[in-house]
């Protein structure tokens, strides 16, 4: 697993007016099938790699308990 730690920029995202307001963090999840031509998000043949989604659930999973004892790291 890599994990990239770099501003990324979305344009449009309003996310970081929620975050000036409550605790917020963003993660990307790399879900790409190896050997399929990119197709970008919102496009009909977008695609992803279902395998990553356990990954991502116990990401939110882990930071909410952690977030509901208390744990601000």
């Amino acid at each position: 697993m890599t994990i990239l730690d770099e501003p990324y920029g979305l344009g449009g995202e309003d996310f970081a007016h929620v975050a000036k307001e409550v605790p917020a963090a963003m993660m990307f999840i790399g879900a790409g099938i190896p050997g399929r031509s990119h197709s970008g998000l919102h496009m009909p043949q977008f695609d992803f790699e279902e395998a990553v989604l356990p990954v991502g659930a116990a990401i939110l999973v882990n930071a909410a308990l952690r977030h509901s004892n208390g744990s601000n790291t």
